[in-house]
């Protein structure tokens, strides 16, 4: 009598365990769902399901702060492409070798086009891309060298100490290069 009752409690025990190792959340659930604990959830509790590659990039994506319905709207054979940032020289002068931040940067370059005193030594700069393809611009004075990139039918701008720069770039597998003294704000336009 007392084997019966422990094998009917090993039972319940074991039933308790499995029940608690798989996912509280069903595929349609998680599809539904944009909440990171959901998603993780069925991640880590159903690895081989088929439908977890689609997951691990739809949770990926709401990480990276992409919940826009083209992250929904991906499959499971979509891949997800991770871009490498550069370590080189040339990409840490992006930030003009400064610990500014974006904002203030953009502060920087709006009080210089707006403001009653500019810096004397700075210019504005603004690259407009007409290609359909995106380009980095390649900003050297022989000192040190930055990187801008400008999107596919898009722009960017900066702010330059006055002097002589070289610019160089490939757009859409053209090679451009050319040699500019940079006195006055000045605008830039690129394409095919």
């Amino acid at each position: 009598m007392k084997f019966k009752i422990l094998m009917v409690y090993g039972l319940l025990f074991s039933t308790v365990l499995w029940v608690n190792a798989q996912s509280k959340y069903t595929p349609q659930q998680v599809e539904a769902s944009d909440d990171i604990k959901v998603i993780a959830n069925f991640i880590k509790y159903n690895p081989d399901h088929p439908d977890t590659p689609k997951f691990k990039a739809k949770l990926y994506n709401i990480l990276n702060g992409n919940t826009s319905n083209d992250s929904k709207k991906k499959t499971a054979s979509t891949p997800v492409v991770v871009e490498k940032k550069s370590s080189s020289k040339t990409t840490s002068s992006i930030k003009n070798n400064s610990s500014k931040t974006e904002n203030e940067k953009a502060a920087d370059m709006i009080n210089h086009l707006l403001g009653d005193t500019p810096n004397e030594n700075e210019a504005y700069f603004s690259v407009r891309n007409k290609s359909k393809c995106p380009i980095i611009l390649k900003i050297s004075d022989g000192k040190k060298t930055l990187e801008l990139n400008i999107p596919a039918s898009g722009r960017n701008a900066t702010l330059l100490q006055k002097g002589t720069y070289q610019f160089s770039s490939t757009i859409c597998n053209a090679q451009f290069s050319t040699s500019k003294k940079v006195t006055d704000d000045m605008e830039m336009v690129l394409g095919n």
